[in-house]
């Protein structure tokens, strides 16, 4: 997933208003590392150290910890196709008390009902300021 990542972030325009931190989760299966290439966008790789399972939010709250300003938050399997990117960017936004979800689109184009929780837009001062993720629950 993260080649199909990595070949799309390569047809953004505005390259250089994306950053995008990856958060290797520890998995042993195959490694970030392993797939990260230049892009022409600001890559930043993190890797948890511990294999803890289900240790999303620990991901999450990493991953926001090295953001600054407006964030998408999404899991790996969510792909963020070019001309919704730079909609994203140039999209005008209400402050930073206020978080956007998004709906989506299974591979064959189909719209999933279900908004899915841990896709978001959100500043990363709202982010913390309601406390971020709690690793206790994971």
């Amino acid at each position: 997933m993260l080649d199909r990542h990595m070949n799309e972030w390569s047809q953004y325009q505005n390259k250089d208003q994306w950053k995008i931190i990856i958060v290797d989760d520890c998995s042993t299966r195959d490694p970030a590392v392993d797939h990260i290439r230049d892009v022409g966008i600001d890559l930043q790789l993190y890797r948890i150290n511990t294999d803890i399972p289900w240790n999303q939010d620990g991901a999450r709250n990493l991953g926001i910890t090295n953001a600054d300003g407006w964030c998408l938050m999404c899991d790996m399997d969510h792909l963020l196709p070019a001309e919704d990117a730079d909609r994203l960017i140039t999209k005008r936004r209400c402050g930073i008390t206020k978080h956007y979800t998004f709906k989506r689109r299974d591979s064959s184009g189909t719209r999933i009902r279900k908004i899915p929780p841990n896709i978001m837009l959100l500043h990363n001062k709202l982010f913390w300021s309601v406390g971020g993720y709690d690793e206790r629950f994971c």
